[in-house]
């Protein structure tokens, strides 16, 4: 037989292992990350950070391609390699955007054939928030989600009267960018007057100087008043 070369052009498949965007670093580490001591939001809530178990052994298999995305042999694959190397707890951290039936569920399928070695399936049961709707359904995994958020970061500011005023900064400022949050938390806390309350004095400056934030230059502090 001859070979001959195809005028089809495959997608060029990234084979790197390290995730493109974080995101199984981000998931990773809060399910076994280290102790890690000074760090913050953005210079709020300073202190230690860890994940669920930091004792815990992690072993990552990486499932989504750029060009491709998520296919479901590669899900499979991923299952399987588990299974094999003999873990205790699968979390998935990826998911379809609309429910799917059993036989086209390749999560549904491979979190089956682990649940049947005695090991536990944890799975995100959606990805849309409080307002979204459940897409991990199947009986055998143990879906998780989140059905309150109280997420906010407080702080002192003191005025330039010498008068000492409490700040709540909450995530519910993403109205005013209309971004991805996870994607743009600079973006948010550099807006122009996040913190924009007033009081009898007038609008007078919260705060002046370069070292305000790590990530605000000397113009955008300028522009934080009360």
């Amino acid at each position: 037989m001859k070979s001959r070369k195809s005028s089809v052009k495959a997608p060029e498949i990234d084979v790197w292992p390290w995730d493109e965007q974080g995101h199984g670093t981000h998931t990773a580490s809060t399910a076994a990350g280290n102790y890690v001591k000074d760090v913050s939001f953005y210079e709020f809530a300073d202190g230690i950070a860890r994940g669920g178990v930091p004792s815990a052994r992690i072993a990552s298999y990486k499932v989504c391609f750029r060009n491709i995305g998520c296919q479901s042999a590669d899900i499979l694959a991923a299952f399987d390699g588990a299974i094999a190397d003999g873990v205790d707890i699968i979390t998935i951290s990826l998911g379809a955007s609309i429910p799917l039936i059993l036989e086209n569920d390749a999560i549904g399928i491979g979190s089956l054939h682990a649940s049947q070695k005695g090991i536990l399936v944890v799975h995100a049961a959606g990805n849309e928030g409080l307002e979204g709707c459940v897409l991990s359904t199947v009986p055998w995994i143990f879906s998780v989600a989140l059905g309150f958020t109280d997420r906010e970061f407080i702080t002192k500011v003191v005025l330039r009267n010498g008068t000492v005023i409490t700040v709540c900064v909450v995530l519910e400022i993403i109205a005013f960018t209309n971004k991805f949050v996870s994607s743009h938390f600079e973006e948010i806390l550099t807006i122009p007057s996040y913190q924009s309350f007033r009081h009898e004095a007038g609008s007078n400056p919260l705060g002046y100087g370069k070292e305000l934030s790590s990530i605000c230059n000397e113009q955008d502090t300028q522009s934080v008043h009360s």
